[in-house]
């Protein structure tokens, strides 16, 4: 039979349920075109890849269920789903998987699946626009953060992030347009400012005076950075990047709590050890 399209539409959309495919073949001449490193995939994920819903990005072995691979793929509009294959059994589940003890074991694998975004962030030094009050390509102890100055989630980010940036975290914001036609001109209004950090504060609180216009500079800005928003996988505001223990590149989401709070504590650490080492 058949896969139908209302399958692979559900194989591309659900996430977080349980939801089992049945797949009777694979397809060998497919698979050699998404990569000669991936073992073979179920026929079903292989034709929902060459009908566009989405794209195969990795796959792993699932380290506490050996019969299990997990399967990584991204949508067009950026959106990460994990598959669970039974190699075995030959079915696929989307979404969650919870272990007896409560953790859902999808985040560690979509994590470790995921492409690094060092390439494509690093895109911002070249024709992006970043607001902070201390902006050089040296990024160790620093918190970048994709922002529309509209964003309702981005100004709760901010009241979480103030005691934070009063204690000296080290904010970069990139900013985004696209939810009211006066955002280019907030922008260049902040980019003007001698103070970038405090007037994107006071922007996220509605209280900012627009002092200018936006340029043709500014919104080549801008489209630099919706550029480098989709190539790193992020579909909405606020995002949060900054360099882990190893280096590299990471993007969350909006945080707060203990979450946030060890994240700058960590970060401003790292800015601190990074000034001294540049002394």
């Amino acid at each position: 039979m058949k896969p139908s399209k209302k399958l692979y539409s559900t194989l591309a959309l659900m996430v977080g349920m349980s939801l089992s495919v049945v797949s009777n073949a694979h397809a060998d001449n497919a698979q050699n075109e998404i990569s000669a490193q991936q073992p073979q995939m179920p026929q079903v994920l292989i034709e929902a890849q060459e009908k566009g819903y989405f794209t195969i990005i990795d796959s792993t072995p699932v380290e506490e269920y050996p019969d299990l691979r997990a399967v990584l793929t991204r949508t067009a509009n950026g959106q990460f789903n994990l598959y669970w294959v039974n190699e075995k059994q030959n079915y696929v589940n989307v979404g969650a998987l919870i272990q007896g003890d409560g953790i859902n074991i999808a985040n560690k694998y979509t994590e470790k699946l995921k492409p690094s975004i060092g390439e494509a962030f690093k895109e911002i030094h070249n024709g992006g626009l970043i607001l902070g009050n201390d902006v050089t390509t040296n990024d160790d102890g620093v918190m970048y953060v994709f922002v529309e100055p509209h964003c309702g989630y981005c100004k709760r980010l901010e009241r979480n992030l103030e005691p934070y940036i009063e204690k000296g975290l080290n904010v970069r914001y990139i900013p985004l347009s696209w939810m009211s036609p006066n955002t280019p001109d907030i922008i260049a209004t902040i980019a003007k400012s001698d103070d970038k950090v405090e007037a994107m504060s006071q922007a996220l609180r509605s209280q900012l005076k627009i002092t200018t216009t936006s340029d043709q500079q500014i919104m080549a800005g801008l489209n630099k950075n919706s550029s480098i928003m989709r190539a790193v996988g992020l579909t909405g505001t606020p995002g949060v990047v900054y360099k882990n223990e190893s280096g590299k590149y990471t993007l969350t989401g909006g945080l707060d709590g203990k979450n946030l709070e060890n994240l700058a504590n960590y970060l401003m650490k790292q800015d601190k050890i990074a000034k001294v080492e540049t002394q």
